[in-house]
């Protein structure tokens, strides 16, 4: 009888996901990108190729052009399921703890850290969604000036 020294490790499942990845190591060509969202059963999802960043980051690390890749489920997920469906390992994938309003202003640079960073804003237009993306992000908009934070930061 074999006994095993450590549990097996249980994966971890959620519902939001960013999938992120330079274009000169992506598994899926570009064309295909639509397609392979189409058919990984997310609720709903959005892209973005960041391709007009500055060359480098405030602390000179080299920022090369990427995509960014959102996807929302409703049925949570594993990590290693979503890296599958670009044919890229797990490392690439990260679980969106936050609001999926802040994964959709991130792929614009609509947050106050990509705004901290220098980074170039995209506009709605640019984002290739399963929805209205440039709709969402006026509903979004309209939310976060109506924030208290939002609020105080005029006053201030």
């Amino acid at each position: 009888m074999q006994i095993l020294g450590a549990a097996m490790k249980k994966e971890i499942r959620a519902r939001q996901f960013m999938y992120v990845q330079d274009l000169d190591h992506l598994q899926v060509k570009d064309a295909d990108f639509k397609q392979v969202l189409d058919q990984s059963g997310a609720l709903e999802w959005a892209y973005i190729k960041h391709d007009k960043d500055p060359k480098h980051d405030k602390n000179g690390k080299l920022i090369r052009p990427h995509f960014h890749a959102v996807l929302k489920y409703e049925n949570p997920q594993k990590i290693s399921s979503i890296a599958q469906l670009f044919n890229d390992q797990n490392q690439y994938v990260q679980v969106w703890k936050g609001r999926i309003a802040n994964a959709y202003s991130y792929l614009l640079h609509e947050t106050d850290e990509a705004q901290e960073q220098g980074k170039h804003v995209y506009k709605a237009s640019e984002v290739v969604a399963s929805f209205d993306f440039p709709k969402r992000m006026e509903s979004i908009r309209s939310k976060i000036k109506l924030s208290p934070k939002y609020i105080n930061s005029l006053i201030d």
